[in-house]
């Protein structure tokens, strides 16, 4: 069911009566603004956005964390690269290093550990090797504890 401004708007007065008439004391939730959609939500302070389609939507736009700790790496560095380099109908790359035949990947722990994503990422790293593509794996702990050897890493695929 599609709400309208004005519902909305309804709802999220009621939503801010009652909890300023109902505070619990232990509760440590406030009034947020999502970063994506930019709608008010109660939530706590550290929550940036009200949906798991507004989270998605932000990481396919900015990237994920470890995506932004490498982006923000190759422009320190003055490497220059793209973002969700498309190679092929089927496989999008974290990052191609630009006049180069270099991919980089930056990987999750959680879910670069399922077996079902292992098996995918194999594909998608022989489909790029047999274009003459050179992959590069990061790891979110490299990422996270030793920036400076991805740093290494990267710039001894180049």
């Amino acid at each position: 069911m599609k709400h309208t401004e004005e519902d909305k708007e309804k709802m999220l007065l009621k939503i801010r009566e009652f909890y300023k008439n109902n505070k619990n004391p232990n509760d440590k939730r406030v009034m947020v603004t999502c970063k994506y959609c930019k709608e008010e939500f109660l939530g706590h302070n550290k929550r940036i956005v009200c949906s798991l389609s507004c989270k998605n939507a932000i990481q396919q736009k900015e990237g994920t964390y470890i995506e932004m700790k490498i982006e923000q790496l190759l422009q320190k560095e003055g490497i220059q690269y793209v973002k969700q380099f498309k190679l092929g109908k089927r496989f999008l790359f974290d990052f191609h290093i630009n006049n180069t035949k270099l991919l980089i990947e930056c990987d999750g722990e959680y879910w670069h550990s399922l077996p079902k994503r292992i098996k995918l990422d194999k594909e998608k790293d022989e489909y790029a090797i047999e274009r003459g593509y050179k992959v590069i794996r990061l790891k979110e702990k490299e990422i996270n504890e030793n920036l400076e050897n991805c740093k290494m890493i990267i710039k001894g695929g180049n």
